[in-house]
C-alpha cells in the first residue's frame, strides 16, 4: 500500500526555480553563491532545491545574482502568485 505524499508547495517550487534560472543568467556557481553568501555549498544546494534562505543573507545573495534586496523579494513573490495562480 502506497504512502500518499503531501503535494509539492508552490512556494517551494517557485523559489527554486526562479533560483535557479538567476543563477544560469548570472552564470554563478554553486559555489560562488556559498562564498558570497558565507554558507557552505550544501546549504546553497538545499535553497536550490526549494528551502527559503535566511533574511541574514538577503543582501548578499541580492549582490551576488545582481539584483537589488527589494527585487530579490518581489521576484520571489511574484513567481510564487504565478505558481499559485497558474
Amino acid at each position: 500500500m502506497r504512502t500518499p505524499t503531501a503535494s509539492p508547495d508552490p512556494r517551494r517550487a517557485a523559489w527554486k526555480g526562479w533560483l535557479r534560472r538567476r543563477m544560469e543568467e548570472v552564470g554563478v556557481s554553486v559555489r560562488d553563491v556559498a562564498r558570497t553568501c558565507g554558507v557552505g555549498p550544501s546549504t546553497v544546494q538545499s535553497w536550490r532545491g526549494g528551502k527559503m534562505p535566511p533574511l541574514s543573507v538577503g543582501t548578499r545573495l541580492a549582490r551576488v545574482l545582481k539584483v537589488s534586496r527589494s527585487a530579490l523579494l518581489e521576484a520571489a513573490s511574484d513567481e510564487v502568485r504565478e505558481v499559485v495562480q497558474g
